[in-house]
């Protein structure tokens, strides 16, 4: 059935299945703590690879978060043993509940804001655990602040140095060919791979987690303004998403900007051009090696080989190890590319039929706007934003704040765009290293599979991190000469294992994981639990909507502006793919090779994300409006809905549905 639900089954010599239905409403108990996809799910969605889960979630998460609490001096002796990340369900999950449990050491920690940076619906009443400000809590936590302050400043400084070391190194990897390394070198690389992940993962999840705090401190900052705004007195006031716009030089919208540098380039080739917009994407990533070499478009076929060369490292899962990357299938960039192309041969703006007219103007090329115009623009919106937070700081008595505030906020303000960009620069950074981890796995998979070590190439994603360096291991200590007659028993129980693991997959093929397992709002006995929200924590029956569908969507406005357009739901990125200019897109995500997406986009509608979120970093820096969070949003709306978003409001009104 492909999830779990209630059964009934009888027979004697035969089992007959007499009935099955689906489970609608459940809950975990109280031992089982609480734990999220929040994060995970985002950059690696779905049934992924158990490989990936392995290596990112409970090898590279949990040694950095470990780290980080210790740097911290948020370390206890009751936190040693703690599992940081699990699987469940065939799906990565971390441990929030052992997380607030070090964070909640530090006074003003508050659960429902923290839970809201990190897109957790919440299944008690009011704040949840809260720690007051006394001078118990801020006596215990002074020596956290100042450790604090310090890796504030130190991290930094520490990721910029790998980073330049990474690249005065990648050179010589890239000269490296697996297919002419002997079975003990390529064994040796495998292990270097994996390690190379984790020192990479490394600088990406401390500069991540620093992000997470530093935003929240400068929520409760801003949360002073957001009170006097609600309270419709001073409604001009600045706002925590106008100030994260236009921040220049984000690593992961590089993508976007030489895509639509590239289909510019293109507008002289309009042989190129027309074939590009005829040919399947498929057939054309087959092609394009002939096509760069020899023909009338040659050139025109070579830029296009530069750009997939120049980002060979993406991918459309980018944290799965199984996932080509796209210098292997670059059949996703090339159909976004024809995206880029597709009106401007009709003389057309680019706007979908059915879009009501004076709506958003649609972007890329067939929309007339660059995207450095765009990123300037966004700029100035910026700056006008940081003036005016200026301004109500030095008139800090008018508008009711601490006299502190300005020096607090500039502070904090300049700490979140710091953090920001390093967040979005090692992402990339780490990107790069996949590759070249994917590359000695990919080489080392063929080769035990040729010689009967495994059944199936693809097993090796099957296998957790630990079973890859062991077998790997193995390999490189092998004497030379001379053959065994069977399998050695590890790789057994490799294979084994591999299958067994492959057929969670089918098992959960049709089960929605849940977001969180955490208690749920009643008991064994049926009764609500104590402090527990009632009715927060059931499950909706998919896909159930009011007649007519919803009229209006909320959730958090990550950057600012209107639109209105036709919307193309997209639930992983070969369907994102076919986005026409104009178009909102709605996904569950967004992960950095959706970037180039974003120029075509009017606006963004996604499930999953925050304010930091790369997503929502690329949008505001492109001025693209983005609303995240929403709810059930793939589910909801259908493709060819016309509907109106505010990303400053979080918004989302369907003001006409698809028939």
């Amino acid at each position: 059935f492909g999830r779990p639900g209630p059964a009934g089954a009888g027979g004697e010599s035969t089992l007959w299945v007499l009935q099955a239905r689906p489970i609608t409403a459940y809950s975990f108990s109280p031992d089982a703590g609480q734990w999220t996809t929040a994060n995970f799910r985002e950059v690696m969605p779905g049934f992924a690879s158990l490989l990936g889960q392995s290596q990112s979630f409970h090898h590279d998460f949990s040694r950095a978060q470990e780290e980080l609490f210790r740097r911290l001096r948020l370390w206890r002796p009751e936190d040693e043993g703690t599992v940081w990340s699990r699987t469940f369900f065939g799906h990565g999950y971390w441990n929030v509940g052992a997380t607030k449990r070090a964070a909640s050491r530090i006074p003003g920690f508050n659960e429902r804001s923290f839970d809201r940076t990190v897109g957790i619906d919440p299944t008690y009443v009011g704040d949840g655990l809260v720690t007051p400000w006394n001078p118990k809590t801020i006596a215990g936590a002074i020596p956290v602040l100042v450790a604090l302050g310090r890796e504030y400043r130190r991290i930094p400084e520490e990721a910029k140095a790998f980073t330049e070391w990474f690249d005065r190194e990648e050179p010589g990897w890239d000269e490296i060919c697996p297919a002419e390394l002997d079975d003990a070198a390529l064994a040796e690389r495998v292990r270097w791979g994996l390690d190379l992940h984790w020192q990479v993962n490394r600088w990406a999840l401390l500069t991540s987690l620093l992000s997470t705090q530093a935003q929240e401190d400068f929520h409760r900052t801003m949360a002073a303004l957001d009170r006097k705004r609600s309270a419709g007195a001073t409604p001009d006031l600045p706002t925590e998403a106008r100030l994260m716009t236009g921040l220049e030089g984000m690593a992961t919208a590089r993508p976007l900007h030489d895509m639509w540098e590239l289909a510019d380039s293109l507008r002289r080739y309009p042989g190129a051009l027309d074939l590009l917009r005829n040919t399947a994407p498929g057939e054309l990533a087959r092609r394009l090696p002939a096509l760069a070499r020899s023909g009338p478009d040659a050139e025109a076929w070579r830029l296009v080989a530069g750009w997939i060369a120049r980002y060979r490292y993406m991918s459309n899962i980018d944290e799965d190890p199984s996932v080509p990357r796209w210098h292997e299938d670059p059949s996703v960039p090339l159909s976004m590319l024809r995206g880029y192309v597709a009106d401007a041969a009709n003389g057309r703006e680019g706007t979908p039929a059915g879009t009501p007219a004076g709506t958003a103007a649609p972007r890329g090329r067939a929309g007339g706007r660059r995207p450095d115009e765009d990123a300037e623009r966004q700029r100035k919106v910026r700056a006008e934003e940081e003036a005016r937070a200026r301004a109500v700081g030095r008139r800090w008595l008018r508008y009711g704040l601490d006299p502190f505030w300005l020096g607090r906020f500039q502070k904090q303000y300049e700490l979140v765009k710091t953090f920001c960009r390093w967040r979005e620069e090692t992402r990339v950074y780490l990107s790069r290293a996949r590759y070249h981890t994917r590359r000695f796995l990919v080489e080392q998979a063929g080769r035990w599979a040729a010689a009967g070590l495994l059944a199936d190439a693809d097993d090796i994603f099957w296998l957790t991190r630990d079973e890859v360096l062991a077998l790997a291991g193995r390999e490189s200590r092998a004497p030379s000469g001379g053959e065994s007659s069977s399998p050695p028993p590890d790789f057994d129980r490799a294979r084994e294992a591999a299958r067994r693991r492959r057929s969670l997959a089918v098992l959960y093929r049709n089960f929605a994981v849940p977001s969180n397992i955490q208690p749920g709002p009643f008991g064994p006995d049926g009764q609500p639990r104590a402090g527990a929200a009632v009715g927060v924590a059931s499950m909706e029956r998919a896909g159930a909507t009011a007649e007519g569908g919803p009229a209006l969507l909320t959730g958090v406005g990550c950057s600012a502006g209107t639109a209105t357009a036709r919307c193309r739901v997209a639930r992983d990125i070969v369907e994102a793919a076919g986005l026409r200019a104009g178009e909102i897109l709605v996904a569950p995500h967004a992960n950095p090779a959706w970037v180039p997406l974003f120029n075509l986009a009017a606006g963004l509608v996604l499930e999953e994300g925050g304010l930091l979120s790369h997503s929502a970093v690329v949008a505001r820096e492109y001025g693209v409006p983005a609303v995240l969070q929403v709810k059930r949003a793939t589910e909801l709306l259908r493709t060819g809905d016309v509907v109106s978003i505010d990303g400053l409001t979080g918004t989302v009104l369907v003001s006409r549905t698809q028939a």
